[in-house]
């Protein structure tokens, strides 16, 4: 007879299990068509349950209250990114080129980003001023930031600390760039609004970075 455990994991979930992701997945999305229709100071506790036709008491029961709901959003929509990849992709392949992994990431996660209107529009009117968003975005981007530190700080994934400090200011320009394509068509004349010119622009990025890390040590090498 197996153990109870193994027969627990190969149980399938159960309708009120599958009944609660869903009706989870219903509040953000009914919270992102709600930014997307209406602007950020149209989201409340209210209004998502009303988009979602669901009660709100179930907001505080699923996410704890709206900042928990922006928190889950901001985690599901990788505003600040995710390394889940990096670290997978290193693992999988411990004696490949972490250079290859690290860079074909973030133009990846960059791009994908490019690609979420709602989500830049939110990341730029955090770079504004606080909103009733903030303290659910904060949440958010200090998981993401905690994560962060396993790769791109002292004792990371990458010994040597130029390589780090290259790989943040890439970051950094990223992001600019994913911003900036909200509103600009363009940046020094580079089309950040055609497929052409964005992977010109994330080309650049990736020569940079392998001319400067050309025989860098990495820890899993």
């Amino acid at each position: 007879m197996p153990p109870l455990d193994a027969v627990s994991e190969d149980r399938p979930p159960s309708k009120s299990a599958l009944k609660r992701e869903a009706t989870k997945a219903a509040l953000i999305d009914a919270f992102e068509q709600i930014v997307a229709k209406d602007g950020i100071s149209a989201v409340g506790v209210n209004a998502v349950a009303k988009q979602a036709g669901v009660g709100k008491p179930l907001i505080y029961k699923y996410f704890g209250g709206f900042d928990g709901l922006v928190t889950a959003w901001a985690r599901q929509s990788k505003v600040w990114g995710n390394d889940d990849d990096i670290f997978s992709a290193l693992a999988d392949n411990p004696s490949g080129d972490p250079n290859a992994v690290i860079i074909d990431a973030l133009v990846r996660s960059t791009t994908e980003l490019r690609d979420k209107p709602i989500a830049l529009q939110i990341m730029a009117q955090a770079l504004i001023g606080r909103s009733d968003l903030t303290p659910g975005l904060e949440a958010a981007k200090q998981e993401s930031g905690n994560h962060h530190d396993a790769l791109y700080q002292e004792g990371g994934v990458f010994d040597d600390q130029d390589t780090s400090a290259l790989l943040l200011v890439l970051y950094a320009a990223s992001q600019y760039l994913a911003l900036r394509s909200l509103s600009q068509t363009n940046f020094n004349g580079i089309p950040l609004d055609s497929t052409d010119g964005w992977s010109a622009m994330m080309g650049m990025m990736t020569r940079v970075f392998d001319n400067a890390t050309n025989g860098a040590k990495f820890k899993n090498s």
